[in-house]
């Protein structure tokens, strides 16, 4: 629950004013994740971070991800 470590990977996407990973079936983390992301957007990632609410993780690291490296 809160203050739980998090892994998760998805793709980025930015809705409204948050950063989204988007897991597909319509399961996602709101991000807190610096603007360095954004080159980022639409592409696979692996986030590691924070549970910091319901549904939101504070992103610590980050990584991009291809297809075949799930």
């Amino acid at each position: 629950m809160r203050g739980d470590r998090i892994e998760a990977t998805g793709i980025l996407r930015f809705e409204r004013y948050d950063y989204i990973l988007d897991l597909g079936k319509g399961a996602f983390w709101t991000l807190d994740i610096s603007g360095r992301a954004q080159k980022h957007l639409g592409c696979r990632l692996h986030v590691k971070g924070i549970r910091t609410g319901f549904n939101r993780i504070d992103v610590s690291a980050f990584e991009p991800r291809l297809a075949h490296n799930l």
